[in-house]
């Protein structure tokens, strides 16, 4: 299979760290629900902290509004970027980071949410009471789901009528995902110009595709990847988003209280 064949030829250090994380025992939160937290996006506020609370984690981060009002939500854990996403263009609302794992908030490295948005909406998250934080390894490590969108470089149609669009992404990829203001014909993923690895994306609408990978791809290890479509009218750059779904691997220094990425390119 094409996708199986890519894969193992761009394997790489993220890649390995992945099949070997199985290996390692680490002990994850544990905990029972509480009670939940709530808190409204109003007046152009634009940050919340979770508060730090000893022996609680947060689970399960929801947010109820209008979409189209809100342009990008950002989560930072620890001062590093975790995870973002685009309502307004995707009409989703969804943290994967939230139901992958039960984040704990520190004195020092607070959990944090940004948003860029009009009118207001709300945030909730579980609280949970953990127990089983002094097993909780020194050194926590978890795989996590993440987003990644850099918009689109370089729109434009070649010698034969194709369009073509550079993504420029890394981290091993799990899913690709298209929306255009305009519907696109036939949107086709080319990796290093590879044409007899040609993969096809599913239709979701005339405005959505996307492409899940059966073993997630390492775009770190790809020179070149690009969008291709069929449209015969003059598509621009603006109307085009791409974004990545991909898989990371988290780490939470236990006794500093601090998060980081284990790996990022």
């Amino acid at each position: 299979m094409k996708e199986l064949y890519l894969s193992n030829k761009y394997y790489g250090r993220q890649n390995e760290s992945l099949d070997n994380f199985g290996k390692e025992k680490f002990t994850q939160p544990k905990g029972t629900f509480k009670y939940q937290l709530v808190y409204n996006f109003k007046d152009k506020v634009r940050q919340f902290k979770f508060p730090h609370i000893n022996g609680y984690g947060f689970s399960n981060l929801r947010f109820k509004g209008d979409p189209k009002l809100i342009e990008q939500i950002k989560v930072e854990v620890g001062g590093t970027r975790f995870d973002t996403i685009c309502p307004s263009i995707t009409g989703d609302m969804t943290f994967n980071l939230f139901n992958d794992i039960i984040l704990i908030s520190t004195g020092e490295h607070h959990i944090c949410v940004t948003a860029d948005y009009s009118g207001e909406f709300e945030l909730s998250v579980d609280c949970i009471e953990l127990t089983n934080y002094e097993q909780i390894n020194d050194h926590l490590q978890f795989v996590f789901r993440s987003t990644q969108y850099v918009g689109v470089d370089n729109v434009k149609v070649d010698n034969k009528g194709i369009w073509k669009c550079r993504m420029n992404f890394n981290h091993p990829v799990y899913k690709i995902r298209v929306f255009s203001k305009e519907p696109i014909d036939k949107p086709t993923l080319i990796f290093n110009g590879e044409d007899d690895n040609k993969l096809k994306l599913e239709k979701i609408n005339d405005r959505e595709w996307v492409y899940n990978f059966i073993k997630p791809l390492n775009f770190s290890m790809i020179d070149n990847s690009t969008l291709t479509f069929n449209n015969k009218e003059d598509i621009d750059e603006n109307e085009i988003n791409i974004f990545a779904n991909f898989l990371h691997i988290g780490s939470l220094m236990k006794k500093h209280g601090m998060y980081g990425l284990s790996f990022v390119k």
